[in-house]
């Protein structure tokens, strides 16, 4: 089967990307801890001096939501890293199916 050359880029870029993916699942398992970790900690000192303030009434409004979102974030990532330690099984596939090809045209 000879492939046209479109399909060799993709399959070399697929191929880069699980490469790469060995040090990225890294960062990015440690980015998400940091950011969950952190926002947890804002929530709990956010909601620990809770007061009837109003300026610390507005900081909460303020940051409460900023911290959500970067708990959400880090949590989507590190669900992500785990769901996929060993790369994306679509990606694995098809290389192994294009190697699978390749060795048997040599």
């Amino acid at each position: 089967m000879k492939l046209s050359e479109a399909d060799a880029r993709i399959i070399q870029r697929s191929r880069k990307m699980e490469e790469s993916w060995l040090c990225t699942r890294w960062a990015a398992l440690s980015v998400g801890a940091l950011m969950l970790s952190g926002s947890i900690f804002m929530f709990e000192r956010i909601w620990s001096t809770v007061a009837y303030d109003q300026i610390l009434l507005i900081l909460c409004v303020l940051i409460a939501p900023a911290s959500g979102i970067v708990l959400c974030a880090g949590f989507v990532a590190i669900l992500y890293v785990l769901l996929f330690w060993n790369g994306r099984p679509i990606n694995k596939l098809l290389l192994r199916l294009v190697d699978h090809i390749e060795a048997q045209g040599k």
